[in-house]
């Protein structure tokens, strides 16, 4: 199985070190029981045999006295000295994180001090590093655009709305008003039809046999050989399935086995329907039906204060008024903006032309409501 050499952040500095080394690269100090592998994505298998010896060589474990992390093949303690024994612990690998494509990598923390343990350290550990204060601080002006963006969307929805929904009180007069009425008269007149169907009040009916679709009717069946192909199960085969630490700073490639499948020919003999398209044969309807339409309309109109109906007659049989309407149209002027306003007869009645009005627009001027405004 492939070995992949994986990577540690020192948790007084920060450095990232390769998982072979013992001690930071930066500052000196040894990697503690504190310390969490990763591999990062994508990192290649080594083939340097000396690697592969140091990753086989067993998982680290963690001096009890000083909390040093020693190779799994040393049986002393490489900082105090100490023999390895019982109290002695094994790095925990369950800390280790293999990284997918895109994750974050595991925070270092610095552990906190403890008066009785020492962390080996070299004379580079006890060199003053100064901070790094270089590179720009980052803005929170950035995480503030998004929310600016929606608010201003947000507030020129509002501001749209309140255009057609609040009032603006505007003084003017009626320049004129006027209505319309119209009766429409109705006559019954005779229609031919035809269909598969004939309405109850049809008369005159004549009707006759004829064809109207093809339907498939199975008359017999046969037997035919169908040859197709089947999937099943040819045997087993071994993978990579992602990779395990081994707990010193190396990963082995993790093994999974998973079913193999082949296809193969299969004959089978299934029995097919014969069939065959048969006319299918109804009754078509021809008739006559009368029917309402409307043969006139009698209308009026004006501008005076009394509507009035238009007279009309009908017919002694065959005739009907069909339906009424009716317009009541008041012109209201604000300053040089003219509209017509429909109302209702009750409310058109209530007003005179020149009266004077207060009317309630919305912020484009369209007339909400209006009123008689006081003399």
């Amino acid at each position: 199985m492939a070995i992949r050499e994986g990577r540690w952040d020192c948790s007084s500095c920060g450095q990232v070190n390769l998982g072979r080394f013992e001690q930071c690269r930066s500052c000196g100090i040894g990697r503690g029981s504190d310390v969490a592998f990763y591999l990062p994505s994508g990192e290649a298998a080594i083939s340097d045999a000396e690697l592969i010896a140091d990753a086989q060589s067993g998982r680290d474990w963690h001096c009890d006295h000083c909390d040093n992390s020693n190779k799994g093949s040393a049986v002393r303690c490489t900082s105090c000295g100490n023999q390895r024994d019982g109290e002695d612990k094994e790095h925990d690998a369950a800390r280790d994180v293999i990284m997918a494509p895109g994750e974050q990598k595991p925070k270092a923390e610095r552990p906190k001090a403890r008066p009785d343990r020492a962390r080996r350290s070299t004379p580079a550990a006890r060199t003053a590093h100064p901070m790094n204060t270089g590179g720009s601080k980052p803005t929170k002006m950035k995480s503030f655009v998004p929310w600016m963006i929606a608010a201003v969307v947000a507030l020129v929805g509002i501001l749209l709305v309140a255009s057609f929904t609040v009032p603006f009180t505007a003084h003017g007069k009626v320049t004129d008003k006027s209505w319309q009425r119209s009766i429409s008269i109705a006559q019954i007149k005779p229609f031919q039809d035809s269909g598969w169907h004939k309405p109850s009040d049809a008369y005159d009916v004549s009707s006759e046999r004829k064809f109207r679709h093809y339907e498939t009717v199975t008359v017999g069946y046969t037997t035919k050989t169908k040859t197709s192909t089947e999937r099943y199960q040819s045997g087993t085969e071994i993978y990579v399935c992602g990779q395990q630490s081994m707990g010193n700073g190396y990963f082995q490639d993790r093994t999974c086995s998973r079913a193999t499948y082949s296809t193969r020919p299969v004959t089978k003999t299934v029995q097919v329907p014969i069939t065959e398209e048969r006319p299918v044969y109804d009754t078509w309807y021809e008739y006559t039906q009368d029917r309402w339409v409307t043969a006139r309309t009698r209308s009026s109109g004006g501008k005076d204060d009394d509507p009035y109906w238009a007279e009309y007659t009908l017919a002694p049989q065959g005739e009907r008024v069909g339906g009424r309407r009716e317009a009541y149209i008041v012109v209201t002027k604000i300053e040089d903006d003219i509209q017509e306003l429909r109302l209702n007869q009750q409310d058109w009645n209530g007003y005179r032309v020149n009266d004077k009005l207060v009317l309630k627009t919305d912020f484009w001027g369209r007339v909400m409501s209006l009123e008689l405004g006081k003399e």
